[in-house]
């Protein structure tokens, strides 16, 4: 809605027609304009190169990486953008951690938080810029394990961007990423 509010043509798709009815609702609430589609992000039935700019937030965990990325490759304009954040376990110990426990039963069929490889397969193809990582875990630990007054004081999210800041081997315990790839001019 940010960018609606900007004058920017907006379009949103989602295969959820709920969450589809919830934007519109929003958009309704916000008086801007936005266009919303029921979609796959396979399939996006767009046409090549008719988007600027991509926002993927938390999706491509969710999907099969090279048949998605070949398709936003494909509706992005040239000198386009995506705006990614995903989840991810570079960590060979959160994987570990993880394969001990079972997946909840409403998990996509490729859902599971990215590694380094499958990163790589989706950015290979574009030219990465700004590559921001968040959230250590011992840092959610905190959160939940402490009073909400001593997390107000210790600012856990601060303590969180300046480990990551200064000690770029924190960078394999982050568990999101964000960044901006660019298609070849």
């Amino acid at each position: 809605m940010a960018l609606a509010k900007r004058g920017a043509h907006v379009m949103g798709m989602d295969i959820s027609p709920e969450l589809i009815a919830l934007a519109q609702q929003r958009i309704n609430n916000a008086e801007v304009e936005a266009a919303l589609k029921v979609g796959s992000a396979y399939e996006t039935g767009l046409p090549d190169e008719s988007l600027d700019l991509i926002f993927c937030i938390a999706l491509i965990h969710h999907l099969d990486i090279p048949v998605v990325r070949d398709e936003m490759r494909r509706i992005l304009a040239r000198n386009g953008a995506i705006i990614l954040s995903e989840p991810i376990r570079f960590s060979v110990v959160y994987k570990f951690l993880r394969n001990l426990f079972r997946p909840p039963e409403d998990v996509s069929d490729h859902e599971h938080p990215l590694t380094r490889d499958e990163l790589a397969t989706f950015t290979g193809h574009f030219k990465t810029e700004g590559i921001r990582y968040f959230r250590v875990p011992l840092l959610p630990l905190m959160d939940r394990a402490l009073p909400s007054s001593i997390v107000a004081r210790t600012r856990p999210w601060e303590m969180d961007r300046w480990i990551l800041h200064n000690c770029k081997a924190a960078e394999r315990y982050a568990t999101n990423i964000t960044m901006r790839l660019r298609t070849a001019s």
